[in-house]
């Protein structure tokens, strides 16, 4: 039991390739500080364990704790950020760049001369080499936290903790910006995008969104694009929060006849909203891959294959099979032939159904 009469945590493991989980690790460690301490020591004394007299000498040493409070303070903006590109139905598209804008540029803040950033436009914030302008390690705030635990620590080693923390901000920079997307130009005009520039009426034209876009058949008809556009501010509409649920009330608006007003921007939005954030749908579908082509289930046709991994794909995001209700349209397409293997018509009513299951999310 720790100290809030609760059962102990478990200390999350270290990964190799998602270095973030580190920051739970840390938290789950400082929250249970004392516990651990006593734990060791104990150990150390009745068990007489090389390794736990390791470890308590180590929890004894007050500058491992001050950096770790110190990686924590930091981690928890780097860790949100990194949840919002793990997110899968409740990110907001169009606010990814200006999260992972601010990030970068906060960090920069922290450890650049406010002189030399103040000359730098946000547009060049990516190219400019940062490395030439660094405060020096007593000028940079490392938190409260920080301050309290190292205030009696000797001035030498309280500076050569305060080098360390700035080495940790300024890698952590530098990581950050080779991991910033190429396209990152492109994410800023997508962003222009969301439901309250939208229907302003002082809003950017989409001329330059359109250019890199030259399918019609994909993305609508560029004239009607932009007409529809300028005319989202005439509407008085109601989903303005949510860029997802604006463009489908968009696409919902018709006219006296029935006919969609706003077909051509809608669907253009939508193209541009579906552009994956990250990779991590992909490693979730490899995950799906993998559980369902086991060493049991090796010669499943890539037929069948694909189909199961889309209604489970599907599925998980819709909840489970046990509250999905299919439509009339579904239960249609499920008829006695569908059994028959030698019915040349199988495949396409299988297809049929699981495009319908698909458009059903």
């Amino acid at each position: 039991m720790n100290n809030s009469n609760r059962n102990p945590k478990k200390i999350q493991g270290l990964s190799g390739t998602r270095w973030l989980a580190r920051y739970e690790a840390i938290c789950t460690i400082l929250n249970q500080w004392e516990e651990l301490k006593l734990l060791f020591f104990m150990s150390k004394n009745d068990d007489k364990c090389y390794m736990a007299r390791q470890l308590y000498d180590i929890m004894n040493n007050v500058e491992l704790k001050a950096f770790l409070v110190y990686l924590k303070y930091e981690l928890r903006s780097v860790i949100q950020l990194n949840l919002v590109f793990q997110g899968d139905t409740t990110v907001e598209p169009t606010k990814v760049f200006d999260d992972l804008y601010s990030l970068y540029k906060n960090l920069l803040q922290k450890i650049v001369v406010p002189s030399q950033l103040e000359k730098v436009r946000d547009a060049n914030l990516i190219e400019f080499d940062f490395i030439k302008y660094l405060m020096h390690s007593s000028s940079i705030y490392f938190g409260y936290d920080f301050h309290e635990i190292t205030k009696n620590i000797n001035p030498t080693t309280l500076s050569l903790m305060k080098e360390t923390c700035k080495t940790f901000l300024v890698r952590l920079a530098e990581q950050i910006r080779l991991r910033l997307p190429e396209n990152l130009e492109t994410l800023k005009m997508i962003s222009n995008l969301h439901p309250k520039i939208a229907t302003s009426q002082v809003r950017p034209q989409l001329t330059n969104v359109i250019e890199k876009f030259q399918r019609n058949d994909v993305f609508g008809d560029k004239n009607f694009i932009e007409s529809e556009w300028n005319q989202l501010q005439n509407i008085h509409w109601i989903k303005l929060d949510n860029s997802v649920d604006f463009y489908t009330e968009v696409s919902d608006n018709c006219d006296a006849a029935g006919h969609k007003r706003f077909a051509n921007i809608s669907k253009f939005a939508f193209s541009l909203l579906s552009i994956p954030l990250s990779n991590a749908s992909v490693e979730r579908a490899f995950s799906i891959y993998g559980n369902i082509k086991n060493k049991l289930r090796n010669r499943l046709s890539i037929e069948n294959l694909q189909s199961i991994m889309m209604v489970r794909f599907n599925l998980q995001r819709n909840g489970s099979c046990t509250n999905f209700e299919p439509t009339q349209e579904m239960l249609n397409l499920f008829k006695v032939d569908m059994y028959d293997y030698k019915n040349s018509n199988v495949a396409k009513e299988v297809t049929e159904i699981i495009n319908f299951i698909v458009m059903f999310d």
